[in-house]
């Protein structure tokens, strides 16, 4: 299953069982090999660039890519991690993701994929290079960004989704070496 819509307020923590759960899944849908989904589905600042330009063969990834965004936003206080003003096209957040991820993985993702860039979203993706997250490490944040929290994000915040960490691979993961042991 696809949850669409993973974004601080659909998650929410039991304080009595210390239990995360998710919440509204309103726009979940069950994934399916080949099958075409819509890409009207998750919230402007957590949407996966499968989402932004409109590659309908998504699959769970999706939901990965909104973990890394929440996470980054968890882990170097920036909420949300990408931020851009409302567009009808999400142009703003494209610019943003190619900021960070950098121009060129986004402009090979969709090589890869067939994914036909208009001139308006070429516009936004520019030339940026890819800027690691551990620039995004700060003395605010210093004590949330260890390099496992780090590497865990930017498994998760990779353009390509046939390339992005998966979550049992992420559950995996050293950062929750201490909870694996259990």
């Amino acid at each position: 299953i696809m949850h669409r819509d993973l974004k601080p307020r659909n998650v929410i923590i039991d304080r009595s069982t210390r239990k995360l759960k998710l919440i509204d899944f309103g726009h979940a849908d069950i994934m399916l090999a080949g099958k075409q989904y819509s890409n009207r589905v998750s919230s402007r600042s957590f949407k996966a660039p499968e989402l932004l330009f409109d590659y309908r063969c998504y699959d769970s990834a999706v939901d990965l890519w909104a973990c890394g965004c929440l996470f980054a936003g968890l882990i170097f206080k920036l909420e949300p991690f990408f931020y851009a003003r409302p567009d009808p096209l999400n142009l703003g957040i494209v610019t943003a993701v190619a900021r960070q991820a950098g121009s060129e993985s986004i402009l090979t993702w969709a090589k890869k994929w067939g994914v036909r860039l208009s001139d308006k979203q070429r516009k936004a993706i520019g030339r940026h290079p890819a800027v690691p997250l551990k620039h995004f490490r700060s003395e605010e944040n210093e004590w949330l960004c260890c390099d496992e929290a780090i590497d865990l994000c930017e498994r998760m915040l990779v353009v390509d989704h046939s390339e992005r960490i998966t979550v049992e691979a992420a559950l995996q993961h050293p950062y929750f070496a201490e909870f694996n042991q259990q």
